[in-house]
């Protein structure tokens, strides 16, 4: 209360705000991100990014270090680094630490030296690979599967793999290959489930003992550039962060970091490239394109939707992780090689299917993705209703009841310049004419006024009306000065004679 009183006093200064006053500005601000990260209610650590990076540009000086963001509060009580990196679950040895000044630069950010190589925990303990085909026309699966194996066994022994496919049987040597190495397990998938890759990947997951998971989707194949022990280290060290990724490279060499950031506003879902905060080297993101590291309880908790199509259903699956307040981030410095299918950068009739059935599950009519593709949906097809019911719970217009709103616009205006008939808007309906040049989005109807003599047109005119989809109701001959126009789910559009 103190800081925010602090704020309050600088911003509202009558004079001109002075380097003293950013100064103290920042220091509340900054005040008050410590307190909210050693809360015990869990506050959504994205909150906490974006005031961090105010009171950096405000005074550098006041700004949270990248360890105070991410570690929780527990581990910060001693401020001391050293705590939480005694705590996280991968470390580095000391001889390949002290040579990191000859490694090149994308191997600079290696997990910091153990101090105890007793206490260091061989991978295969921490982390299993989840490889999932949920291509069912790919006859060459099991041939890039066996190099993908030959990866993993060449840099991590004894780590752990989990495959599902349909196209393997009994009879490959993929087969006798997981016999003689133990350590990993395929399992033969039903054709009908291919349909619902959710299914499989949650399957893949339930057998899983490590507390992490790699979730290796369209890996083409495996070396040490993926580098998992950068992405448990980050995920370890902090509460907040549950998955993390790194840069991919497809089969054509062409690389992508492959960090984009998600807002759903106003039934309006917008996936943006790029990142706006960091740290150790990593970025924040919202939705991750390629494979990645992910804590196995969280996928647990939040388990891929069974329903969703392939092509959306990473995206479903991270806008859960965010509404669930988990932290992704992505190193570009860990490279992974796939075959480069992408969830963006195409559009096609397939597409628009697979994004209808996102909007319907978020409630959502337009979609953005990347580079400029946007997606529109009606109110029918998602599953919106534009009732004033249903809209007053709700607050905000979709989009989709605007369109439908502004063809009875349209159709008022030609009726009313085919019968030379005079019209004003009233209330929140002018309000919004002037200020956006369109309906409130919180106006769940609308008002007009006209010439109250031409409520006898109106009345014997309405199939003009019926013959564009709406309906003329609520007419009182012993009142003529009042009637409702409505549409087949529109909002009413309330006329008053004047």
């Amino acid at each position: 209360t103190q800081s925010g009183d602090i704020i309050l006093k600088r911003i509202l200064k009558p004079s001109h705000q002075t380097v003293h006053d950013h100064r103290e500005i920042a220091a509340a601000l900054a005040d008050i991100a410590r307190t909210l990260r050693n809360n015990d209610c869990k506050v959504d650590p994205r909150i906490l990014l974006r005031l961090n990076t105010i009171v950096g540009q405000l005074d550098p000086r006041f700004a949270l270090s990248d360890f105070q963001m991410l570690t929780s509060f527990k581990a910060n009580q001693t401020e001391n680094m050293t705590e939480a990196e005694r705590d996280a679950d991968v470390c580095s040895d000391e001889e390949s630490t002290s040579s990191r000044g000859g490694y090149p630069f994308y191997l600079q950010n290696e997990p910091p030296a153990c101090f105890s190589r007793d206490k260091k925990r061989p991978i295969s303990e921490l982390i299993t690979i989840l490889i999932n085909n949920v291509d069912k026309d790919s006859r060459s699966f099991p041939d890039r599967l066996e190099i993908i194996l030959e990866g993993i066994r060449r840099f991590h022994q004894f780590l752990p793999v989990h495959v599902a496919d349909v196209n393997i049987t009994y009879e490959h040597k993929i087969y006798s290959y997981a016999k003689r190495d133990g350590r990993i397990q395929i399992i033969n998938v039903d054709p009908k489930l291919v349909l619902t890759p959710g299914v499989i990947w949650n399957r893949l997951v339930r057998d899983v003992v490590t507390p992490y998971v790699l979730v290796a989707r369209d890996l083409s194949h495996f070396n040490y550039f993926s580098r998992l022990e950068r992405q448990i280290y980050m995920i370890s060290i902090s509460e907040y962060v549950g998955i993390a990724g790194g840069a991919f490279r497809n089969l054509t060499g062409h690389w992508r970091v492959g960090c984009y950031q998600t807002e759903i506003k106003n039934y309006f879902l917008r996936i943006v490239e790029g990142y706006k905060h960091s740290a150790y080297g990593c970025m924040f993101c919202d939705h991750l394109e390629g494979p990645f590291v992910a804590r196995t309880s969280v996928i647990q908790d939040i388990p891929f939707s069974q329903e969703m199509p392939a092509d959306v259903l990473f995206n479903d699956w991270f806008l859960r992780v965010k509404q669930e307040n988990y932290l992704a981030v992505n190193c570009p410095d860990v490279m992974y090689f796939t075959q480069g299918r992408s969830n963006f950068h195409e559009q096609n009739h397939q597409k628009q299917s697979s994004w209808l059935s996102l909007a319907r599950h978020w409630e959502i009519n337009r979609i953005f993705v990347p580079p400029n593709i946007i997606y529109l949906f009606s109110c029918k097809e998602v599953g919106l209703s534009c009732k004033a019911t249903k809209r007053r719970k709700q607050h905000l217009l979709p989009s989709c009841c605007l369109v439908q709103l502004a063809r009875a616009w349209k159709t008022l205006d030609e009726f009313a310049t085919k019968y030379g008939i005079t019209y004003e808007l009233d209330s929140g309906t002018m309000l919004g004419a002037v200020k956006l040049k369109s309906q409130l989005p919180w106006d769940f109807d609308a008002h007009v006024h006209f010439d109250s003599r031409e409520y006898p047109t109106f009345y014997k005119k309405q199939k003009f009306f019926n013959s564009k989809g709406l309906k003329l109701k609520s007419f009182i001959p012993e009142n003529k000065g009042h009637f409702q126009k409505y549409g087949r789910q529109i909002l009413s559009i309330q006329m008053s004679g004047f």
